[in-house]
């Protein structure tokens, strides 16, 4: 969401108090730690990019504090993942002889190359499983519409569909699509607030231990 609010230095006697908008996630402050706490970069990380990550892991767990740390510890996971993936393509030149050193065409690469794939994310079978059941909430939609029934079972997903989800879904693709754009709209003053910045790290995380893997 937007918001023109102004967020103030907060007064020293509420600096431990929860932000107000926290009352509308459904977690809690210890929810937030234990999954920031699982969220961890294996030994064959550098140090530095490992240290950028839990630096932006705690900014995530402030969000509890200062809502406007959401977009913060985001571009801090941003930084971290960057400076992955420009140490992983150090040493890998483009066609033309020199360095694809942009994210996006670092994202690229990186997909191209392998370093990234569907299996090294924790949440592929649940990103299939969504894309798969959009079939029977269409379904589900129509059968409401043409009976005019209140409500309606929606279905399982088929092996089919779950099947045919796992062929068409490309994480490494859809994050070298997506990801230099919201990068890049929070590092020039972007306006936006959401409180998405725990599942932003997920995926960096996911993604900086594939870069580092022993293959």
């Amino acid at each position: 969401m937007n918001s023109t609010r102004i967020d103030e230095l907060k007064r020293l006697k509420e600096v431990n108090e929860p932000d107000s908008r926290n009352q509308f996630l459904d977690y809690s402050l210890e929810y937030l730690h234990a999954e920031l706490e699982s969220y961890r970069i294996h030994d064959g990380v550098p140090v530095e990019v490992h240290q950028a990550f839990e630096t932006a892991k705690n900014v995530c767990l402030y969000t509890w504090f200062v809502y406007r740390f959401h977009q913060v510890a985001e571009v801090t996971a941003y930084a971290a993942l960057e400076g992955a993936l420009r140490i992983r393509c150090g040493g890998a030149f483009n066609e033309n002889g020199g360095r694809d050193m942009s994210l996006r065409n670092m994202l690229r690469r990186a997909s191209s190359e392998g370093w990234l794939r569907n299996s090294g994310y924790r949440d592929f079978d649940e990103i299939c499983y969504r894309a798969a059941r959009k079939t029977a909430l269409r379904e589900a939609m129509k059968t409401l519409n043409d009976s005019g029934r209140e409500e309606v079972e929606i279905r399982e997903p088929t092996n089919h569909e779950l099947a045919e989800a796992r062929k068409t879904i490309d994480i490494p693709d859809m994050i070298a699509g997506s990801l230099p754009q919201l990068r890049n709209a929070l590092a020039h003053g972007s306006s936006t607030l959401h409180s998405g910045s725990l599942y932003t790290l997920r995926v960096v995380c996911d993604s900086i231990n594939q870069l580092f893997a022993e293959n």
